[in-house]
């Protein structure tokens, strides 16, 4: 999980020497990271779906080869068609990792411990996010950026102990709906189309695609994503507020490097350190977040991160501008929120899942999680690109503009959990209607 959340943000620092070097707008560069994320989604949720039907080890040693085969394609690539190509490959191989971080603490941990184990992953995320920067520092330092595409071919040396020592039940067969996911992987590909070029044709495809989908998974005898998950109350408003996390917490890893950029025109090693202390702090106490929640409850643990990322976003708005120290230790509070946020709602969401359809629910989380963060990132990008187009303090009120946006984000994301998802027993901690959920 380290080394994927590593090389999924790495990136974010080099999208301004990318622009310059191919001569393109920050939208179409974006896509390193939209692309990267839209293929995520889509693969996490295949893989999601294939660990109800086949063996966890095989996919991991088939996602993980993919991963290390698109690496060395943006390794040797020249273009930035080659290069987005070899970006493209290693994110269909990396999208089993956030799928299986996803399974593994709900298949062989039981719920009174999970807090503990999403704990984990949620720290070996920030991890990532916090070796990201460094890495990607020193390496534009010191060599081009293509040879950030090197870091992945670390997850060689997890093979062999996943092969060892991941012990999981024998493959239960059964059939993949391959119509239905490449209806999905269209229509979310051609609304992210329409978002970063603001085209009405691929809006129109994209809800084409959509009700074509819709059809498909009414039709289908083992359909790609699950109707009857939808008809679990819990599940279905679980999945709101995590796509409402998601727009709150991309704005982290991508917006940072782009203010500190754009307003503060520092270069992309001072901004790759300059993000570490946030994410290194998140990675250390992420374990000790997981362990307050199974102390203490989800719904404890959840408003302390809205009450961090509340504070992040209102500095940000107010006083990013002025200097990059207030935006480097506004960082700290925010990505610490993020961590405890993501820690609250996955424990949650997975509660509320019988454990026959843990696999296919917790894939659709990833899929909708990555989906929308694509989609947000997107959004940003085109913000930027139409109103951001000066450079040092000017560019400041774009971003402020999108931080009091983000604000109010996490104030809905709050109310939300607050008024339809949690509910307080006389303990203090809130109940999940599991009962409900699988009668359902």
């Amino acid at each position: 999980m380290a080394i994927s959340s590593m090389s999924a943000m790495m990136f974010t620092i080099v999208l301004p020497e990318m622009k310059a070097e191919f001569g393109l707008t920050l939208s179409q560069v974006s896509w390193m990271m939209t692309g990267y994320m839209l293929i995520y989604a889509i693969g996490s949720a295949i893989y999601g779906k294939l660990a109800d039907l086949f063996r966890l080890k095989h996919l991991l040693t088939f996602g993980l080869s993919l991963f290390v085969i698109g690496s060395f394609i943006g390794l040797v690539s020249s273009s930035y068609g080659a290069v987005l190509a070899g970006r493209l490959i290693q994110s269909a191989g990396a999208a089993v990792v956030p799928a299986a971080a996803m399974i593994i603490p709900i298949r062989y941990f039981p719920p009174a411990v999970r807090g503990r184990a999403l704990g984990m992953t949620a720290s070996a995320l920030a991890l990532g996010n916090a070796i990201g920067p460094i890495f990607a520092a020193l390496v534009v330092s010191m060599l081009h950026w293509r040879w950030l595409f090197c870091a992945p071919l670390l997850v060689l040396l997890t093979l062999p102990l996943f092969r060892r020592y991941l012990v999981d039940e024998p493959a239960k067969g059964g059939s993949l709906d391959l119509a239905g996911g490449l209806l999905l992987a269209a229509s979310s590909a051609s609304l992210l189309l329409a978002l970063t070029e603001w085209s009405l044709w691929y809006a129109a495809a994209g809800i084409v695609l959509a009700l074509l989908l819709a059809l498909r998974l009414r039709t289908a005898r083992e359909p790609f994503l699950r109707p009857a998950l939808f008809r679990i109350p819990a599940y279905r408003q679980g999945l709101l507020l995590m796509m409402l996390a998601m727009v709150s917490g991309y704005a982290l890893p991508f917006l940072t490097p782009q203010l500190l950029s754009s307003v503060h025109e520092l270069p992309p090693g001072v901004i790759g350190f300059a993000m570490v202390p946030a994410a290194g702090l998140a990675a250390l106490l992420g374990r000790a977040a997981g362990r307050l929640a199974d102390r203490k409850g989800n719904a404890y643990v959840f408003y302390v991160a809205a009450s961090l990322l509340l504070t992040f976003f209102g500095l940000m708005a107010l006083l990013a501008g002025a200097s990059p120290w207030v935006a480097g230790g506004a960082l700290v509070l925010g990505q610490l929120g993020q961590t405890m946020l993501q820690i609250s709602l996955m424990n949650s969401v997975s509660r509320t899942l019988p454990a026959d359809q843990a696999g296919a629910g917790m894939g659709l989380v990833s899929l909708l999680n990555f989906l929308t963060g694509a989609a947000a990132g997107a959004v940003f990008s085109r913000l930027l690109d139409s109103f951001g187009g000066e450079s040092g303090k000017g560019a400041f009120p774009v971003f402020g503009f999108i931080y009091a946006g983000l604000f109010v984000v996490v104030a809905l994301l709050a109310l939300t959990f607050r008024y339809r998802f949690s509910q307080r027993g006389k303990s203090g901690r809130e109940t999940m209607p599991l009962r409900e959920s699988i009668d359902s």
